[in-house]
């Protein structure tokens, strides 16, 4: 199995101002976001007090439209291997065997 551990990191005044067309094009909502994989981490998360400057630089709402696929696919295909959007060769790949759901990076 594996963990999902994600914190959004937004300018609440900015998009505040925003209607739903400016927000569609400015894109997706940014912070980190971090899978554990059976006690291995993949990503970046901490949930301190954030430093001088210190942004997200994860899109949180890509990973999680992502998974969203994933767990909509893995019942029929058994596979699924997603690719990391912040890395050039990067997957990540769900299998789903005897009832057991095997994630693993590639």
């Amino acid at each position: 199995m594996f963990e999902i551990n994600y914190r959004i990191i937004i300018d609440k005044s900015y998009w505040k101002t925003m209607n739903l067309e400016q927000f569609e094009k400015e894109g997706g909502i940014e912070g980190f976001f971090q899978l554990n994989l059976h006690s291995v981490d993949y990503g970046y998360y901490h949930n301190r007090e954030l430093g001088e400057g210190e942004e997200g630089f994860d899109i949180i709402s890509t990973w999680l439209s992502n998974l969203l696929e994933v767990c909509l696919l893995i019942d029929d295909t058994k596979y699924v291997a997603i690719k990391d959007t912040e890395s050039y060769n990067t997957w990540i790949e769900f299998t789903y065997a005897d009832n057991d759901l095997l994630v693993s990076v590639v």
